[in-house]
């Protein structure tokens, strides 16, 4: 759960949309410009999950690889009403061959939960990340499509409801759903993977996969740095990231009440969470200022709160390979609580490969596990029916 990359201005500046023609089966629904394309009227959330609301034609560095879109697509809420969730998809600049594209759709990193930390908003930011450009850009080559959830209520209406397991799966299976609708040569071949908040994603999407996406053909899931047992990370980690925690549980149960059960340091913080990404949220003169034990108010009553955090441990049934990958230098996403949830992985029946990575910290474990992730991918999205 890393703290986030600033982005200079004028990068940000520099990315203008263009509209672009519905490709194949996308909505017919013509997307608008800037913030409002992320605020479809009511009317237009009906219908099935991972169905296109609209689409619209973005530049990105990905661009000499990739055609990409920013795509507002409907999913489902956990309380399970319809709910519209933003995200890009990269199509690649080549041939579909039989069957059509495959597809790896990718979790991104912790960004925060204000709207303005949406990935989509910014595609130039993601690809700051150490070694992220060129793993994004060496699976374009291979012609896999890429599909980049920003996750529920992350730039669309409502509270992103971060690290809730059910509602990241959802939307990570709902845009390759949703990919499919924008181009028919998408295929259903589909390999899953994610990076810290991702990877904690990217196994609830693989356990929710066979029933909630069926007619996909998942092959296996790749996660890195994956966050799990989170009343203990949110014991250990920065009250930045552990505020954010305490934010997504208390978005989907209304028991849990911000004023009962954070510091008053921590409330007289909590206007700054809906409006600023994680890297601001962690300044010293803001969250960064609280060690993680200041962050819950003396004696309160936390049971509920860890108790739906414990719901949302990724230790899943899986019916696919597992691949995980964990730096050993990583302060954030220790090394023993990854070695606590691989053993729970393999008691669940899972087949995991555990790979780590000595010396290498949270922020640095993309660019070295890179040909371990994309040979996990390649190897699974080759392979003929299971």
């Amino acid at each position: 759960m890393p703290v986030w990359v600033p982005l200079a201005p004028w990068v940000a500046a520099a990315l203008i949309m263009t509209c672009v023609a519905a490709p194949a089966a996308a909505s017919a629904v013509r997307a608008p410009a800037g913030v409002a394309f992320y605020s479809p009227p009511k009317r237009l959330l009906a219908g099935p999950h991972g169905s296109v609301i609209w689409a619209r034609r973005v530049h990105s560095p990905l661009n000499a690889t990739a055609r990409e879109y920013r795509v507002l697509y409907r999913s489902r809420s956990i309380a399970g009403k319809p709910v519209a969730v933003s995200g890009l998809v990269d199509m690649p600049r080549r041939r579909a061959p039989a069957g059509g594209w495959r597809v790896v759709s990718w979790g991104h990193v912790t960004v925060g939960v204000a709207d303005v930390c949406a990935p989509s908003r910014d595609p130039v930011r993601i690809t700051l990340i150490p070694g992220v450009y060129p793993f994004f850009k060496g699976l374009l080559r291979r012609g896999y499509v890429i599909t980049r959830t920003d996750y529920e209520g992350l730039g669309t209406r409502g509270v992103h409801p971060y690290l809730i397991g059910r509602s990241e799966g959802r939307g990570m299976l709902d845009i390759v759903r949703a990919a499919r609708h924008l181009d028919s040569r998408v295929g259903r071949r589909l390999a899953i993977g994610g990076y810290s908040q991702g990877g904690h994603a990217a196994l609830w999407a693989a356990a929710l996969a066979p029933r909630w996406a069926r007619e996909l053909d998942f092959r296996g899931v790749v996660t890195l740095a994956p966050p799990s047992h989170l009343g203990t990370l949110i014991r250990r980690d920065p009250a930045a990231t552990g505020v954010l925690a305490v934010a997504g549980a208390a978005a989907v149960d209304p028991a849990i009440r911000l004023q009962r059960v954070l510091s008053d340091q921590a409330l007289a913080l909590m206007p700054h969470v809906g409006r600023e990404c994680v890297f601001d949220l962690a300044r010293p003169d803001e969250f960064g200022a609280l060690a993680p034990s200041q962050l819950f108010r003396p004696g309160a009553d936390l049971s509920r709160l860890f108790g739906l955090l414990a719901a949302q441990n990724p230790a899943l049934r899986i019916h696919g390979p597992v691949l995980v990958l964990q730096g050993l230098a990583d302060t954030l996403v220790q090394p023993d609580i990854t070695d606590r949830l691989v053993h729970e992985l393999k008691v669940k029946g899972d087949a995991v490969t555990y790979r780590t990575y000595p010396g290498v910290d949270h922020f640095g474990i993309v660019a070295p596990s890179a040909p371990a992730t994309t040979a996990f991918i390649a190897a699974r999205l080759r392979q003929g029916r299971r």
